[in-house]
């Protein structure tokens, strides 16, 4: 089925991260920093958060914001998303040991189906 992907914050590769999909063809709104009120609009209307980082965050509240709206998550399964991502019940994990874009989509799937 067609998705809409819409990227929130803003880091060092946003411009690779830009390249890329438009090289591969990929519908990706980029918005960098938004306020709360424009971030929680944006969840609302969203199926699932992606939280793909490798930096084994200390809390990642983007995940409890998103679980306060009833929105999934999928994240890697490591520092802080540990402590809010239940997988099967509040999203799903990708693996803490295999830190990569299969993992990843292979989580996104499971929760996509899961979820829908």
């Amino acid at each position: 089925r067609p998705y809409n992907c819409t990227v929130l914050g803003d880091g060092p590769q946003r411009s690779l991260l830009v390249e890329q999909a438009r090289n591969l063809r990929i519908d990706v709104s980029f918005r960098g920093w938004v306020n709360s009120s424009e971030r929680n609009e944006i969840l609302a209307r969203a199926d699932l958060l992606g939280f793909p980082s490798l930096v084994p965050e200390t809390f990642g509240l983007a995940g409890v914001e998103a679980a306060a709206l009833g929105l999934p998550a999928v994240a890697f399964y490591r520092g802080g998303a540990k402590d809010w991502l239940i997988p099967g019940v509040s999203g799903e994990a990708a693996s803490e040991n295999h830190l990569n874009s299969s993992e990843l989509s292979a989580a996104i799937v499971r929760a996509m189906n899961s979820y829908d």
